[in-house]
């Protein structure tokens, strides 16, 4: 994995005793990141697509940006469920 390994630390707490997983934050990635992470990640592709192109639309916007569209599709569907069953 890019980073390092990324095996949470446990940590216990005194409180309950319970453990908790604490992942560092250089050790956490995107599924993105992780896929470009691996050895020979391009024969995960389809034919004619590249990183450099997926590299353009990803860095396009912010993942709150790219949020907006789907929450307003998704509200939209709802929305037509909501009023079937009315």
């Amino acid at each position: 994995m890019a980073g390092g390994d990324a095996t949470p630390v446990p940590l216990q707490r005194p409180q309950t005793g319970r453990q908790r997983r604490l992942y560092r934050y250089e050790h956490v990635n995107t599924h993105y990141e992780r896929l470009k992470s691996l050895p020979g990640a391009e024969r995960f592709l389809k034919p004619g697509l590249s990183f450099t192109t997926l590299d353009i639309h990803a860095l396009a916007m912010t993942g709150d940006q790219a949020t907006e569209p789907l929450n307003r599709e998704r509200d939209k569907r709802f929305q037509r469920i909501r009023n079937k069953a009315a």
